[in-house]
């Protein structure tokens, strides 16, 4: 039987087929077999649907590679982009070389549409992607955030958002600024926080807005980790300067790891950990005259889903 590559723009049609084919691999109580997760995160997304890149015999689907839509800012300008995640392929059919061909067949239509490519594949995954010639950054290293002391922070509020409303109330700037950065980032919104943390289904994050003198400087995204320690998956600077106030986001009695790239400008307020563990990245313009850029703004909020 020919296997054929496909590209759909996810919709509810498309559930029976994705949660098939994810039984075969991941255990019953995984979130991506559930309805309100796949709903949530490939098709709430206030920047469009996901494409789902889907290798076929028939209408059965025997391989997967999930793109989710994002919208970069470079050099002044917005870039359209995607994330890839959830790739998987039929445990029957992985002789057939699947996961090339998706990759091949994604490629080929990203570059058509002028659309970036970013990922966090793990270490099966990695050479597929660089026989496509993916190009992998600095990869992400554990950091721990260093301690305040009580004094350190009392110029410092910190306040919890539980709402879009609160998001949506912070000024116009707020969301702007960060736009005139050189280094390539993710673009902002109070619609796109919203989306991604506030309403995720299977993860509980919390979002602290910081002032200092009654005037918002960034946010910061956690979620719980291990024991006491929480992940930072984002911290959102209103002004590039402003970054340096990630040395006074850390409570004196709370313990945060970051992920991080060693040329992040965010390393000297962290002492790295004495562990292997790294975080493969890549992004990909599928443009010779755009390959030496800063993606170091780009934490693990790209793959923490």
């Amino acid at each position: 039987m020919e296997t054929q590559i496909s590209e759909f723009t996810f919709d509810t049609s498309h559930l029976d087929s994705i949660i098939k084919l994810g039984s075969t691999y991941y255990p019953s109580n995984y979130q991506g077999l559930k309805q309100s997760y796949l709903n949530w995160f490939y098709g709430n997304n206030p920047n469009g649907p996901a494409s789902l890149i889907v290798a076929h015999e028939d209408n059965s689907w025997i391989g997967l590679i999930v793109l989710i839509p994002i919208i970069l800012h470079y050099k002044q300008q917005e870039q359209k982009a995607c994330f890839a995640v959830n790739v998987l392929t039929h445990p029957e059919h992985r002789a057939k070389n699947l996961f090339v061909k998706m990759i091949s067949f994604a490629k080929a239509n990203l570059i058509k549409r002028g659309i970036w490519i970013l990922g966090h594949p793990n270490a099966n995954a990695i050479p597929g992607w660089k026989r496509h010639k993916m190009d992998f950054r600095e990869s992400l290293h554990p950091y721990l955030i260093k301690f305040n002391t009580p004094l350190s922070n009392k110029k410092i509020k910190k306040i919890k958002i539980n709402s879009i409303e609160q998001l949506q109330r912070l000024p116009k700037s707020f969301w702007e600024i960060e736009k005139k950065s050189t280094k390539v980032s993710i673009v902002y919104s109070p619609e796109f926080i919203a989306w991604r943390f506030l309403n995720a289904t299977d993860t509980q994050y919390k979002i602290i807005l910081i002032e200092t003198n009654g005037v918002p400087i960034g946010l910061k995204i956690t979620r719980r980790f291990k024991l006491l320690f929480d992940l930072v998956v984002d911290f959102i600077p209103v002004k590039p300067e402003y970054s340096s106030y990630a040395g006074l986001l850390a409570n004196f009695f709370q313990f945060d790891i970051i992920a991080l790239s060693r040329d992040s400008h965010l390393t000297k307020f962290c002492w790295q950990l004495p562990v292997k563990k790294n975080i493969p990245f890549f992004l990909t313009t599928f443009k010779n005259d755009i390959q030496d850029f800063d993606a170091s703004n780009i934490t693990m909020s790209a793959t923490d889903f």
